[in-house]
Parts: structure tokens; C-alpha cells; sequence
């Protein structure tokens, strides 16, 4: 393996190349450069093939945890699945779980504690989340006086739902239920 050093004008052409979620620059790059053989194109679409498989095998985990908490004694917090569903993106399923789990305590501010390596996740404004990190994307929780920073990936959003279930006193298989509750599209 060898490592290249372009400009980031490229590097934008490149990943604008990109055909599903995971393609690497090598196999865009082989893609666009190298002559298309029938082996070529049948490794690529054997790559589609299982990232979709995977994919929907993930929702399928995600929406059988949401079932099976439906399904059992009743916890602090049920996720509604409707509302989830409705959301089109990654971080407004995650403000819609927050403010869910917001909704359901008398004392929310105990999130203001989860932090990450130099720099807050959750804060009282705006401005103090901007002050504690770069790019930090800060958004509001809705129906709460809170903020929270949303530039993080998938993971470690559902690792911060995770820790915020931990800290208001959910037991495991909730704090599951809710982190995976971000995976459903």
C-alpha cells in the first residue's frame, strides 16, 4: 500500500465519485482508471451486494431492539418509532431521542457531566460548546434549554445516547434499545 499526496480539490472530485456508503478511494480510483473487466465488476458488485446486506441487517437489529422493548415491562422511556421514521437525517433522530429522554426526567441536567476527550457534548448554550471544541456543530435539544455538539459520527452518537441513558438511570437493554434506536431509517 501506497500512501498519495493530492490537493483537496481532487480529493473532493474523487470522494464526488463515490458510489455507496464505505467505498474507499483505491476502488473509486480503480474504478475510474483502470479498464472495467467483468472480474472488476463483479468484485464491485459483490461489495454492494454485502454493504446492503449489512445495512439491512443493521435496521432489522435495530427495529426487532425497539420491538422487543415494545414488547416487554414497560420502561422509563419507549422509544416512538413513528417519530423516528419521520426524520430524515442522522442528527435529527438523534435531537428526537434526546428530547425524548429529556422529556421523561425531572433532572436532564445531569448530561452536562458526559464529555469527550477536550471538549463538551452537552451545554446550556450554544456559545459554550462553540468555546470548547472546533466544528462542533452545536444544536439545540428540542423542548429543552439544552444544547448538544452533532458533529460526531453515527457511532459515537449512539455512544453518547448510550451514556446519557446510563446517566438517568436506564439498565441495559434500554440503553440499547434507545442507542440503536439511531440506526432506523
Amino acid at each position: 500500500m501506497k500512501t498519495l499526496i493530492i490537493d483537496d480539490e481532487l480529493y473532493a472530485h474523487i470522494a464526488a465519485q463515490t458510489q455507496y456508503i464505505g467505498e474507499n478511494a483505491s476502488d473509486i480510483l480503480r474504478r475510474l482508471l483502470l479498464p472495467e473487466s467483468e472480474q472488476t465488476i463483479a468484485a464491485t458488485q459483490a461489495t454492494e451486494a454485502q454493504h446492503a446486506q449489512a445495512v439491512a441487517q443493521a435496521r432489522q437489529e435495530a427495529a426487532q431492539a425497539l420491538s422487543a422493548q415494545s414488547d416487554t415491562a414497560p420502561t422509563k422511556y419507549v422509544v416512538d418509532k413513528a417519530q423516528i421514521l419521520a426524520c430524515n437525517t442522522v442528527v435529527e433522530r438523534f435531537l428526537v431521542l434526546l428530547s425524548g429522554l429529556a422529556s421523561q426526567t425531572n433532572d436532564f441536567s445531569a448530561v452536562l457531566a458526559i464529555k469527550g476527550k477536550g471538549r463538551d457534548y452537552f451545554a446550556n448554550s450554544k456559545e459554550q460548546l462553540l468555546a470548547t471544541g472546533s466544528s462542533t456543530n452545536p444544536k439545540a435539544i428540542p423542548e429543552t434549554q439544552f444544547w448538544v455538539v452533532t458533529n460526531n459520527n453515527t457511532a459515537k452518537k449512539a455512544a453518547i445516547l448510550r451514556q446519557v441513558a446510563d446517566t438517568l438511570g436506564y439498565n441495559e437493554q434500554e440503553q440499547e434499545s434507545i442507542s440503536q434506536a439511531l440506526f432506523i431509517q
